[in-house]
């Protein structure tokens, strides 16, 4: 008779016991671990396509404009969403300069206690206090010591900066304004022995005065004039106009055009289609139905992780319906989008370009209107209220997976006692059947040993 191991016929008794249960925790475990896996790729979906969203809205328009210049050199243009077709003149009669002042007398000048260079910018005074700017205490401040003072004092914040500018064996402080115009000019004056001085010895040579920008929106003196302190120019709306240079008198007015640019309005187009194809991609999947796979020999695709959830399902089919939604009378379809048979959508590039001539406000309504809702504040909203951190259904999914895996982890410590219990017991029952075995052994061994006559 072969010997009995207990051991290993505990093993097998209490793995028989705890196998149905074990087995239906395993699953559910393994489901669940699909369920929060999925919905870390469901948030993630979501994000991406309300990142999307977001680049769209700041944008301000989907439709795109183009600024251009008749001439170059003189200014850069740039439209914004706000711009508006149309054609305009503009003479620069002057660009706005900062002003820049030269010391030459100012090098090794003597310092006390109190002594002081005043430097007034615009309405603003930094007061430098030179005896502290002469850092080797030796009485006397090179211009390194003065320009490192100035560059470092918190009165000037930026408003101000000084260099060394050494020619001709020469060395020189030079102040320059960080801002232009008139506003911004510079006067230097001192208080003390050494640096007044210094400052009567010479007047400081300006070489670039504080100037405002004038600009005639139409010809040159018959236009409209505009004074400002800035070369930044936004008089027409949407319109940034950066000034380069003067115009010579004389010189025809520059020409601006300001146009809408379907090829950029495409690609903003584009961004949203692709990004909506994406998620719905993404959800599509989830939501696949398990099939045998005939490419695989009939094995079954288990399909995906929220295949029997009509939330997840209402949450595609939402996302769906609001690109077919009209908002104040236009859809996309009216502007080249169109819809295959599975739901994608794709551009038609012809009937855009056409669209946007006959009804280019059309696209505004769409995506970005001024007033009431539009695809991207519906999109948004309905968005919100699965990733809201607070209360989002997202947020609710992932406590109630959470909840299920702790208790399928105590559900699992449960059987594993169980087992631990149905093995104990076995394996003192087989321990007891292999003593009784071996006494029986010996008891045979005993009579085949004795010599019957």
């Amino acid at each position: 008779m072969a010997e009995i191991n207990p051991q290993q016929l505990a093993s097998q008794v209490a793995s028989y016991a705890v196998q149905q249960a074990q087995s239906r925790n395993d699953t559910r475990t393994k489901d669940n671990k699909a369920r929060s896996d999925a919905l870390v790729q469901l948030q993630k979906t979501l994000q991406d396509f309300k990142t999307t969203l977001g680049g769209l809205s700041g944008k301000k328009s989907v439709v795109a404009h183009v600024a251009a210049l008749s001439q170059e050199g003189v200014a850069t243009v740039t439209a914004s969403a706000k711009a508006q077709d149309g054609h305009y003149s503009l003479f620069v009669k002057q660009v706005a300069t900062a002003e820049q002042q030269a010391f030459a007398r100012l090098d090794g000048m003597s310092v006390a206690a109190g002594d002081k260079l005043n430097i007034k910018v615009g309405a603003a005074t930094i007061a430098i206090d030179l005896a502290t700017a002469d850092k080797d205490a030796d009485g006397k401040l090179s211009l390194t010591e003065l320009a490192r003072s100035i560059n470092q004092s918190k009165d000037s914040s930026g408003k101000v900066s000084a260099m060394v500018l050494t020619a001709n064996g020469q060395s020189q402080l030079v102040l320059t304004s960080s801002q232009t115009g008139e506003a911004n000019s510079l006067q230097v004056s001192g208080s003390g022995a050494g640096v007044e001085a210094a400052l009567a010895l010479e007047a400081p040579k300006v070489l670039s005065k504080a100037q405002d920008a004038l600009v005639y929106l139409g010809d040159e003196n018959t236009g409209v004039p505009i004074k400002q302190a800035s070369n930044t120019f936004t008089g027409i709306e949407g319109v940034t106009v950066n000034l380069s240079r003067a115009m010579k008198s004389g010189d025809p007015a520059l020409k601006l055009t300001v146009s809408t640019s379907n090829n950029d309005t495409a690609a903003n187009l584009q961004t949203f289609i692709d990004g909506f194809n994406a998620a719905k991609k993404s959800l599509t999947a989830m939501l696949a139905n398990a099939k045998n796979d005939k490419n695989d020999g009939g094995k079954r695709d288990a399909g995906g992780a929220f295949a029997s959830d009509s939330g997840i399902r209402a949450l595609r089919d939402k996302l769906n319906g609001l690109v077919r939604q009209s908002f104040d009378g236009a859809r996309l379809m009216d502007f080249g989008v169109k819809t295959d048979r599975d739901g994608n959508l794709s551009l038609d590039r012809t009937k855009l370009d056409k669209a946007l001539i006959e009804n280019p406000a059309g696209l505004e309504k769409i995506f970005n209107a001024s007033t009431g809702t539009d695809l991207i504040k519906e999109n948004n909203d309905y968005l919100g209220k699965w990733l809201n951190a607070s209360n989002g259904l997202l947020k609710t999914r992932k406590e109630s997976v959470s909840k299920a895996a702790g208790d399928l982890s105590a559900q699992a410590d449960k059987i594993s006692k169980q087992y631990d219990q149905a093995y104990q017991r076995a394996l003192k029952q087989f321990t007891q059947l292999k003593q009784l075995q071996a006494q029986m052994s010996e008891t045979s061994s005993m009579f085949d040993s004795m010599s019957f006559v």
